[in-house]
């Protein structure tokens, strides 16, 4: 069912990333552990910002053209091909997903979340139900290599599966979309563009995507400033997708799109700032590995301190009332290169 890539000849891969070097701050065998999220995933979904619509309407289009060129015939009775099963890769939360949801109601059947985190993919699951009002279904594998969900009687389905990047267990061929978002930096990134590529169907699309923090607002400037303090280790340039230097093509996928939209997120007050700032990795991580009880306090009562004056400072002195944090999300699409 899934067919082994060979790399031997894959030298012209032209994406590099920060990715040694990001995540430094966390010990090895933490790193290894994929359920390192999971403990804090009701933060992630009240804290993270999410993605602008326009970054999944681009997407669309360009799935409607990938559809167009392929002259594909009407999917009569229900019938799922490789156009109707979408992958949330790293889904976390389920943000992605229930976008992916919410804009492709009229091609959809299955959304595929995968993550190495149980706790992550068991918020999927809520959210989306809950927002989306979209019923899970398990899949299956049939005869002809096609994923199919196990229930027929709804137009689409969500289902999840617990994965690494690099090795999922899914058929070659089988998914028309596959969307990775804020979580490439984290992956073996050849192995997993190997795997994204054995994944995908002709014309299929590969899109990666970052939420960062503006750094032309002095407001984050100061943020990231703060950050740095707390950990040596951490530079706000790990952060900047600016960083993620994508080439023409990764493996057998080649660029068709790159865009850049103004992503605002509004803080309901200075105490949302903090507790989106422990869903980090380079905060999360130092607090936890302080042992003393009371020095993990007085670190925790530095840094609300901190972001309590920087919040006032931008915030007419006010540490109760919203704020537009400015958020930078660039988005990269990616279409398999026909053999």
């Amino acid at each position: 069912k899934k067919k082994k890539m060979n790399n031997e000849n894959k030298d012209d891969m032209t994406f590099s990333t920060n990715s040694i070097d990001y995540g430094k701050w966390i010990n090895k065998e933490t790193k290894e552990n994929v359920d390192i999220f999971g403990s804090y995933s009701k933060d992630y979904m009240i804290y993270r910002p999410s993605y602008p619509q326009e970054m999944f309407d681009i997407i669309k289009e360009n799935y409607t053209n990938m559809i167009q060129s392929e002259n594909e015939n009407e999917n009569d009775n229900n019938e799922i091909k490789p156009e109707n099963i979408f992958i949330d890769l790293a889904c976390g939360t389920g943000f992605g997903a229930s976008m992916l949801l919410d804009t492709f109601k009229d091609n959809v059947r299955l959304v595929i979340g995968i993550d190495g985190d149980e706790g992550m993919l068991k918020q999927s699951i809520e959210y989306i139900e809950e927002k989306n009002e979209v019923s899970y279904s398990d899949y299956v594998i049939n005869e002809d290599n096609e994923i199919r969900s196990v229930k027929t009687q709804n137009q689409f389905y969500y289902s999840t599966l617990k994965s690494k990047a690099e090795s999922i267990d899914l058929p070659d061929h089988s998914v028309s979309v596959i969307i990775c978002l804020q979580a490439f930096h984290w992956f073996n990134i050849k192995l997993a563009a190997a795997e994204i590529e054995r994944l995908l169907c002709v014309n299929g699309l590969f899109v990666a995507a970052w939420n960062d923090r503006d750094l032309g607002s002095e407001f984050i400037v100061e943020l990231e400033a703060i950050y740095e303090e707390l950990n040596p280790l951490y530079t706000r340039k790990l952060r900047q997708t600016d960083s993620f230097k994508i080439g023409q093509k990764i493996f057998g996928l080649e660029i068709i799109s790159i865009t850049k939209h103004e992503n605002l997120f509004q803080l309901e007050n200075s105490s949302a700032l903090y507790n989106l700032s422990l869903t980090y990795s380079y905060v999360r991580n130092i607090i936890d590995s302080i042992k003393s009880q009371d020095e993990r306090e007085r670190t925790l009562i530095n840094l609300k301190t901190d972001i309590d004056n920087l919040y006032k400072k931008y915030n007419n002195n006010n540490i109760d009332q919203t704020f537009d944090m400015p958020f930078s999300t660039k988005v990269y699409i990616f279409k398999t290169i026909a053999e």
